[in-house]
């Protein structure tokens, strides 16, 4: 579980992303070690937002050494998220 400060979007602004913080990233890296690769480096996750829980998967950012759990359009609406707000953010994963 963390906190995050509101969420990124991509460059056409559709996509809304919570960065996984880098200690939390940094241990999931270690346990995919030596497992096969879903493509893109995708993990299975269940996430949960306040009342909101779905299942997903989380993707390694490119552009930093962290995962992106995607925040569904239904998701956002529903909790009332919105650029540059804190959101208590878990995740369960599995390979």
């Amino acid at each position: 579980m963390w906190t995050g400060g509101g969420y990124d979007k991509d460059q056409s602004g559709a996509w809304r992303f919570a960065r996984v913080p880098e200690k939390i990233s940094e241990k999931i890296k270690e346990m995919q070690k030596g497992r096969k690769r879903r493509g893109w480096g995708a993990v299975y996750a269940k996430a949960k937002i306040k009342k909101s829980e779905w299942t997903t998967s989380i993707f390694p950012d490119r552009h930093s050494a962290t995962y992106l759990l995607p925040l569904k359009k239904e998701i956002r609406y529903e909790e009332n998220l919105y650029d540059g707000i804190d959101i208590n953010v878990s995740i369960e994963i599995w390979f």
